[in-house]
């Protein structure tokens, strides 16, 4: 019974988070910014996903046969480093929009490229999903994996459509900011940002 419920809440995030991301990227098409009916489904698609991760733990653990690693110490240490280091990205995040409506789309007006901005043009969604892992490593069940796995796909089309969004705002500028630093973690190397350049010249 509990496992029909688990899966239940799993489609519904599923389905749910493909209509939400839809209305996401057609306000942005064709108003430019978030509305606040928008902003406030988007929120809670983000609720949905944590009550479905919360509920995991909950659940015995499922015989899929894969091996049970907790009580690991290196696993725990892991775990706990991952939630550290996550809780640090997202906060440094956080602190780089002190409008919480600039944070969640309502309000774009100025391209962040400085602090956490420069190793990652996502560090929320980063820092999220490094707290998530950590606390799998932590407490692990095999739903709680697999409803950290969900996060995956759902976030990165979120950041796709974000990226269009960002592309026809700020041009070239974006561009540039994409070229410099990657979607998700580190500085493009030197020879890499050469090659592109080169590439693209010889293609004009």
């Amino acid at each position: 019974m509990f496992s029909i419920v688990f899966f239940g809440l799993g489609f519904t995030f599923l389905y749910g988070s493909n209509l939400i991301l839809h209305r996401i990227q057609k306000d942005y098409a064709d108003y430019g910014v978030l509305r606040n009916s928008t902003t406030f489904l988007q929120v809670l698609l983000l609720a949905i996903h944590l009550l479905f991760y919360l509920l995991s733990f909950k659940t015995p653990q499922w015989p899929l046969g894969w091996p049970d690693l907790t009580g690991s110490s290196w696993i725990c240490v892991a775990g706990l480093l991952l939630v550290i280091t996550g809780v640090a990205v997202l906060y440094s995040a956080l602190k780089m929009f002190p409008a919480l409506d600039r944070f969640l789309g309502c309000r774009v007006t100025v391209l962040e490229k400085g602090g956490i901005y420069r190793w990652s043009r996502n560090p929320q969604i980063v820092g999220y999903g490094l707290i998530l892992l950590g606390v799998t490593f932590l407490w692990y069940t095999d739903y709680t994996l697999i409803a950290t796995i969900l996060y995956a796909p759902i976030a990165h089309r979120l950041v796709l459509i974000e990226e269009d969004h960002l592309r026809r705002i700020f041009k070239d500028k974006y561009i540039s900011y994409c070229e410099e630093t990657d979607r998700y973690f580190g500085k493009k190397p030197l020879m890499t940002k050469l090659t592109d350049e080169k590439y693209s010249m010889g293609n004009t």
